[in-house]
């Protein structure tokens, strides 16, 4: 019964956005036209997600990116929800080391998805105890992270990293460094929540 609601909701919400999707790209510019596009490409995962509906989602999601809606990195980052729903950290792992064999991303909005699956990689490194890879694959992509230009992304991605380096740096007894990047991750997340309210409607 619940799966059937949560169906329901789901059709509803895709609804609304299909409406608002293209009452938006009507008259607009060939920009704004790819913009909504890719706006409803990423609504369309999220609401199916949320459904709970695992095989639909993934199918959405491979069709999405077989028409060159979404990355390989956003199909990726659906793909790697369910795994981590499931607590199958090694399917997870495994989902996001293929999609970032890829050479990497080209436009502001493919960075984000990119950068979600290292952040993602690196915190299930620090999950199966490998601390050293885990803060190799953190640190490398502090400075790339720090030229988005969504502030929310940016800053919550930033946080997620630090945090991640504060934890493996203390499994290695790196404590003055810890001590540090636990602070840089504190920062950035309340300047993460402080941009919440003007964060994107979807997810990466």
């Amino acid at each position: 019964m619940r799966k059937i609601f949560h169906t329901l909701i789901a059709v509803v919400l895709l609804t609304i956005v299909l409406s608002v999707s293209m009452s938006s790209c009507q008259g607009g510019s060939d920009s704004n036209i790819v913009k909504d596009k890719a706006y409803l490409a990423d609504s369309m995962i999220h609401v199916a997600f949320n459904a709970g509906d695992e095989e639909r989602t993934k199918a959405l999601a491979d069709s999405l990116f077989e028409e060159g809606d979404i990355s390989v990195w956003k199909r990726a980052i659906t793909y790697y929800g369910f795994a981590e729903d499931r607590q199958d950290v090694q399917a997870g792992v495994d989902i996001l080391r293929e999609a970032l064999k890829t050479s990497g991303p080209k436009n502001a909005r493919d960075s984000v998805s990119y950068y979600f699956c290292v952040s993602r990689l690196a915190s299930a490194l620090v999950y199966q105890d490998h601390y050293e890879e885990a803060l190799r694959t953190a640190m490398g992509a502090l400075e790339p992270v720090k030229q988005i230009g969504d502030f929310y992304y940016r800053n919550d991605l930033l946080s997620t990293l630090y945090q991640t380096i504060t934890s493996s740096q203390t499994a290695l007894r790196m404590m003055d460094e810890a001590e540090k990047t636990s602070e840089e991750s504190y920062i950035y997340g309340v300047e993460a929540l402080k941009a919440l309210s003007n964060a994107p409607a979807v997810i990466a």
